[in-house]
C-alpha cells in the first residue's frame, strides 16, 4: 500500500465513532485483514495521536508564560496538546475493550 493510500485510510479510521468501531473487527471477522495489520493500522494511529500532542505541549513550553500576550497561546497549545492525548489514550482503550468483547 502506497504512502498516501495509507495515510488516507489511517485518516478515516480516526475518525470512526466507538459504535463504528466494531466494523473494523467484522474485517477482520470477514477475512478482508489481517487482525496483525488491524492492529499496526491502530498502533501507528495512537503513536500518531500522541507524538502530536506531545509536540503542542513542547511547544507551549518553548513560549514566555511572564508574557501576557503568550500565554493566551501556551493555554491553547497545553489544551490542544491535552486533546491529542486523551484521544490517543480513548482510542487505544477502546480499541482493546473491543477487541475484548468480541472473544
Amino acid at each position: 500500500m502506497n504512502f498516501d493510500r495509507r495515510t488516507q485510510i489511517l485518516s478515516k479510521i480516526q475518525q470512526l465513532t466507538g459504535s463504528q468501531s466494531d466494523i473494523l473487527h467484522d474485517l477482520v471477522e470477514l477475512n478482508l485483514i489481517r487482525s496483525d495489520e488491524l492492529e499496526e493500522l491502530i498502533n501507528q494511529l495512537v503513536v500518531a495521536r500522541f507524538l502530536k500532542g506531545q509536540r503542542y505541549i513542547k511547544f507551549a513550553r518553548k513560549l514566555d508564560s511572564s508574557n501576557i500576550d503568550e500565554q493566551v497561546h501556551i493555554i491553547s497549545r497545553c489544551y490542544y496538546g491535552m486533546y491529542h492525548l486523551a484521544r490517543a489514550t480513548v482510542f487505544h482503550t477502546k480499541r482493546a475493550e473491543s477487541a475484548k468483547k468480541r472473544c
